[in-house]
């Protein structure tokens, strides 16, 4: 049933807010969603147990903050292009795809940085005991009717791993303003059983101005190099 349920949300978004791309839509669900049931996080059916970003995916929908989310991760023609280079496509397969005329690829596209409302990454492990570290860049954009509104960010992460953000705080002007970030995960080395090759963390970025608040999962799994 979540395939209906969720057409039927994203159908009255876009009845309130037809400007509204189908990229916003999607944010919009997605970090006002929820996965704590009157405090306790939400159990896995199958086993009990706490769930994860890899059972409820960004959180149960909510349609009524979904309507007012305060900011939202768009995406225009170009985050679709540079993705799409970022996966080695040809600038004449991407040409076909998107009906534009794209002569080149960005010299080092980077899949991670497509604007999507959530974060996941692997980071691989090799014999040296260094930290290992990735980065991310977002853009959001105000969504919410108020002027001059100024969000800061916080994050929740597990032992073992290091996320921040640069800049913490960011203020908008007016509606439709856009501001970017950089999220970092900075990781400490594991030290792995020989029979597992993997570990999987989760983790939160949340965006607030003290009445909204813009949630995205972040999963990071650290793998030893084969």
């Amino acid at each position: 049933m979540s395939c209906p349920h969720i057409s039927g949300v994203a159908a009255l978004l876009k009845g309130a807010h037809p400007d509204w791309s189908p990229a916003a839509i999607r944010s919009a669900i997605m970090t006002t969603a929820y996965t704590n049931t009157l405090n306790v996080p939400m159990p896995d059916e199958a086993t009990g147990n706490a769930s994860t970003p890899f059972d409820f995916g960004a959180g149960h929908v909510d349609p009524q903050r979904a309507m007012d989310p305060g900011l939202i991760y768009d995406l225009g023609l170009d985050d679709y292009v540079n993705f799409l280079c970022s996966l080695a496509y040809s600038p004449q397969s991407i040409k076909v795809l998107t009906r534009t005329n794209v002569t080149s690829c960005p010299a080092e596209p980077q899949s991670g940085n497509f604007n999507y409302p959530s974060f996941s990454t692997f980071l691989r492990q090799g014999s040296s005991n260094s930290n290992l570290s990735t980065s991310f860049v977002r853009t959001v954009t105000l969504a919410a009717p108020s002027i001059n509104s100024t969000y800061t960010a916080t994050v929740t992460a597990p032992t073992g791993i290091e996320l921040t953000v640069e800049p913490k705080m960011l203020k908008f002007s007016k509606r439709g303003h856009k501001l970017s970030f950089t999220l970092t995960v900075n990781a400490k080395p594991l030290q792995l059983p020989p029979t597992v090759n993997s570990q999987t963390f989760f983790a939160s970025l949340a965006w607030s101005d003290g009445k909204h608040v813009v949630r995205s999962p972040i999963v990071i799994t650290i793998q030893k190099s084969q």
